[in-house]
């Protein structure tokens, strides 16, 4: 504290561009020591920083940038620090497709100022790398996960947000840590707002760490009631299930989310409906689905009408219902558009893929192991020929799997 005066003199005399590694040793003095640093004058030389210094110190760098975002949350102005992150992210990458812990920054900011656009075309981008300051602690890769599900489930693109939320749960660790807790609570719930939620969803892929298989459960136990007693179709099941735990979901803030799952239970059993009557008065289907009144049946229909999830007639005149079947051909144009979107998708990932089999079939660590796995194996074959150089008759080949590799 005694030489905050000096560093203030020093920093007036450094260029912003030319001497940004010494900016940075400065600013990072000033707000680690709680001094007053004008927040103008930080995201000034994070617009103006050289992206070629920063690379010689990439974690000293991002250090600053996240001081810059809590201070900006601290005096809780974060929309104004977007922007700034934004531009700080495009400096500290070397490529587009590479992924920093400042993605998780801008996450965060975008979360606390309920604007969320921002955030979304670096949430949609398919990384294939992650920078070393961000590998240096996981804390960040798993906090990037676990915002962008927040912001697709905020705009209710439940598919991706499910999917960020399985990269958080299914990272490979030893320990449960509170942020992949938090996330399986929410992975169950989200898990139910996808079109045609299924039992099995519940069901984490094979290369889940088996510690998450083990507890997870155990500790989320108020969750998997609600998640089976949404697929006992019954709405009093589901309303006893947030009543026991009521004060859990609030606690974990998830009443919003548990809301939508009431609805969305209620969605599901006007589908089951569809399938199974052609006509059914609004009354019938208001009492068979769980709804109070015909006119809330109503609203409920005319709604998932208007989003294509059924194809029903409603007639004012009875107050009947009648269910049609799909009335897609797949000829439209939208329909054409979205076929071509999906097969150039996959031809992308396939490239991508197959650029990631030759950098790993090139890469020396791997051409080793390769090696001296190859060695293992002849030597273990060696020892177990018979000494006449005839095969034994009860000889059986370990060669069924690959050494190296669990399969």
């Amino acid at each position: 504290t005694r030489n905050l005066g000096g560093l203030d003199a020093l920093l007036d005399s450094l260029d912003f561009t030319e001497h940004s590694l010494g900016v940075i040793a400065v600013l990072s003095a000033k707000l680690q020591a709680n001094a007053d640093v004008s927040l103008d004058r930080i995201s000034s030389f994070i617009m103006q920083s050289n992206p070629e210094q920063i690379s010689f110190s990439p974690l000293s760098f991002a250090s600053l940038v996240r001081l810059y975002g809590e201070e900006c949350m601290r005096r809780q102005v974060p929309i104004t620090a977007i922007q700034v992150l934004i531009k700080a992210i495009h400096n500290s990458q070397p490529q587009e497709t590479t992924l920093t812990s400042l993605h998780a920054e801008l996450c965060k900011l975008c979360l606390a100022s309920k604007c969320l656009t921002p955030a979304l075309p670096f949430l949609d981008l398919d990384y294939q790398d992650i920078s070393e300051e961000c590998a240096s602690d996981s804390r960040y890769l798993l906090l990037f996960y676990y915002y962008g599900a927040m912001i697709y489930a905020a705009n209710k693109n439940f598919g991706r947000a499910l999917y960020f939320l399985e990269a958080v749960v299914t990272v490979p660790s030893s320990v449960i840590s509170h942020i992949m807790f938090e996330a399986y609570k929410k992975y169950l719930l989200i898990s139910l707002l996808i079109p045609d939620p299924s039992k099995d969803q519940q069901k984490l892929p094979k290369y889940t760490s088996p510690v998450i298989n083990k507890f997870m459960k155990i500790l989320c136990a108020p969750y998997h009631d609600i998640f089976s007693a949404f697929f006992t179709n019954k709405s009093d099941d589901l309303q006893d299930a947030i009543h026991k735990h009521l004060d859990t979901f609030t606690t974990d803030s998830n009443m919003g989310l548990i809301q939508q799952v009431v609805e969305a239970q209620i969605k599901m059993n006007i589908k089951r409906l569809t399938k199974t009557f052609l006509t059914l008065s609004l009354q019938d289907v208001a009492s068979r689905v769980g709804i109070r009144s015909s006119a809330d049946a109503e609203r409920k229909l005319v709604e998932m009408i208007e989003e294509g999830s059924i194809q029903a007639h409603i007639s004012q005149k009875d107050g009947m219902v009648r269910f049609d079947s799909n009335s897609e051909h797949f000829e439209s144009v939208n329909m054409l558009q979205k076929l071509e979107t999906n097969i150039n998708n996959c031809i992308n990932l396939d490239k991508q893929i197959l650029l990631m089999d030759d950098e790993i079939i090139l890469n020396p660590s791997f051409v080793r192991k390769s090696v001296l796995s190859s060695r293992e194996l002849g030597e273990a074959d060696d020892a177990s020929m018979p000494s006449g150089g005839k095969t034994s008759s009860n000889f059986v080949s370990s060669g069924s799997k690959v050494p190296g590799y669990s399969m």
